[in-house]
């Protein structure tokens, strides 16, 4: 391994010491070995501090930050800060990768030029172990790579796709970034608000040269998402249509005009998702005036609109008649 690594693999971690350790080892089997592991402990109070110094005592490719917690953000930052490699990775603490997980990245990245790389994911956790107990960690990983399924964007089309919820994924995690891509653009992720990744990718994409796909499932994704029928919703749920105005702030003038229909998607899914949370919450009445205002702004969207479904248009016709009917679309969705 050179002085410099190739990679800088950037795990936050709080509060996982039951997944931590397959996450760790998925990456020290990796059949591309030329990478820096930057473990960040996010303050956690369970054993995953020490847990990150022993894995450091075992190989001196890990670093390992110990710092106050601040969030999933602030933990990503803290690792791109210290990272050195070309390229850019996280994963999160509880899932884990397949063993050519990098060797494929980088090999698209590098042979397609691509700033940004991104792959598949599954939840298989059969699979997940199978990938820990594979012994032979080498075998046809080159003809895997060369018959892999790509698709690239240009960072028009990759843009695009990001704003209509395409293709190309909103998600942090399961894709490989030129690291320039953060430190040469001061792109970092916002402290203290959710959907850290809305906020953050699109910028990535933006100052990108595209983004190339790849089919295969190589991230592993533990993480449930249970129902959000009666959950208690608080006022961070409700932020997602703000984005759809940052981006338009983030974006030239021009830019806001090309992307003008597909930013108008991005709300309207931004705002179904946060109706979602206050139609099926337990404790709607504490949000009456954000859910009025959502939904006077849902009514109002243009239908005229090429991304709108009819299941679109029906849902915000049925709206204009009563939220009752949107809840009820909801709650069949969800129960599904």
């Amino acid at each position: 391994m050179s002085n410099t690594p190739k990679i800088s693999i950037v795990v936050p971690i709080y509060n996982v010491e039951a997944y931590l350790d397959e996450c760790v080892q998925s990456i020290l089997s990796q059949t591309h070995n030329d990478f820096e592991l930057i473990l960040v402990d996010d303050g956690s109070k369970d054993n995953c501090g020490k847990m990150c110094d022993e894995y450091a005592l075992q190989d001196e490719r890990i670093k390992v930050i110990h710092k106050q917690n601040g969030g999933l953000s602030d933990a990503r930052n803290a690792g791109i800060e210290l990272a050195a490699g070309e390229y850019i990775t996280f994963i999160d603490s509880d899932d884990g990768v397949a063993p050519t997980f990098l060797e494929m990245l980088l090999n698209v990245a590098e042979e397609k030029h691509a700033d940004i790389v991104q792959c598949g994911n599954m939840r298989d956790e059969e699979l997940f172990k199978a990938w820990l107990n594979n012994s032979d960690k080498t075998n046809n990983t080159s003809e895997t790579i060369k018959n892999c399924r790509l698709q690239s964007y240009n960072s028009d089309e990759a843009l695009k796709s990001f704003l209509i919820r395409g293709k190309v994924t909103v998600t942090a995690w399961g894709k490989l970034y030129r690291t320039s891509l953060f430190k040469a653009n001061s792109i970092s992720y916002p402290v203290g608000k959710l959907n850290e990744d809305d906020r953050t990718t699109y910028k990535l994409i933006y100052k990108s040269n595209g983004v190339v796909s790849i089919e295969d499932e190589l991230y592993f994704y533990r993480k449930r998402e249970g129902s959000i029928m009666n959950q208690p919703v608080k006022k961070e749920h409700l932020e997602l249509p703000e984005v759809a105005d940052e981006i338009k702030e983030y974006l030239s003038e021009s830019d806001n005009d090309r992307y003008k229909k597909e930013i108008d998607f991005y709300k309207f899914g931004a705002m179904n998702v946060a109706l979602e949370h206050l139609l099926l919450a337990e404790n709607r009445k504490d949000f009456q005036l954000e859910e009025k205002s959502l939904i006077k702004q849902y009514v109002k969207t243009d239908k005229s609109n090429p991304y709108l479904s009819l299941a679109h248009k029906i849902a915000i016709d049925g709206t204009k008649i009563s939220s009752s009917l949107l809840k009820i679309l909801f709650k069949v969705r969800t129960n599904k």
